[in-house]
């Protein structure tokens, strides 16, 4: 039914950084299993292959191919037109587990995230957040997006900046235990050369 390929739509968004109405137009031909990966034709920016994660591919595999749209309509020969029905159902529900989460937490309910009003491109710009902040590059990313400007990725320059400067906090605490330890050993190192050069000083000199 439509309601099912709807709540599939909603699940796989988050796993991509495909727009809404690209995900509901997509088709089986251009899901290439083998290579893991979506092949879609005339984007904006031209042919381009969107790599599938293993959680994507699972989702995918589970659909039944009953139509050459992964996602087809139950009332015509076509796609599913829209996921608005769904998505206040989706919101809804994350809004309440959200405020359930917070009381088994012991915080404040009114501290929960509202939800209510997180539009489906949003998803968009998480997968671009998660994408930085768990280590990729402006440039990779924006060839994800689909970016013609390296510009349009900048908005998430700044998060960037915390994986580096973790990396950076990690090997700088590092280096300085490695120091302290160091300085240890090598006053250490340091005394036994002066008692060895003590040693060797008081050898008589042989000629061989």
């Amino acid at each position: 039914t439509t309601g099912v390929y709807s709540t599939h739509a909603a699940k796989a968004l988050p796993e991509k950084d495909m727009t809404s109405d690209r995900l509901l137009g997509l088709r089986w031909d251009w899901v290439d299993f083998d290579r893991a990966c979506l092949r879609l034709p005339d984007s904006k920016t031209g042919a381009k292959i969107v790599p599938l994660a293993a959680a994507a591919l699972a989702l995918l595999s589970s659909i039944k191919r009953a139509s050459p749209f992964v996602l087809p309509s139950s009332k015509t020969d076509g796609r599913i037109v829209g996921l608005q029905k769904v998505w206040v159902a989706v919101r809804l529900r994350a809004t309440a587990l959200a405020k359930q989460r917070a009381i088994e937490a012991d915080e404040p309910v009114d501290r929960a995230p509202d939800l209510s009003r997180v539009r489906l491109h949003d998803f968009r710009h998480s997968y671009a957040s998660f994408a930085v902040a768990d280590g990729a590059t402006l440039f990779v990313v924006s060839k994800i997006l689909g970016h013609k400007q390296a510009r349009t990725t900048e908005i998430y320059a700044h998060l960037h900046d915390d994986p580096l400067k973790a990396v950076a906090d990690r090997t700088g605490a590092r280096i300085a235990d490695a120091l302290r330890l160091g300085s240890g050993r090598e006053r250490l190192r340091t005394a036994e050369v002066v008692q060895l050069s003590k040693h060797v000083s008081k050898r008589p000199v042989t000629s061989s």
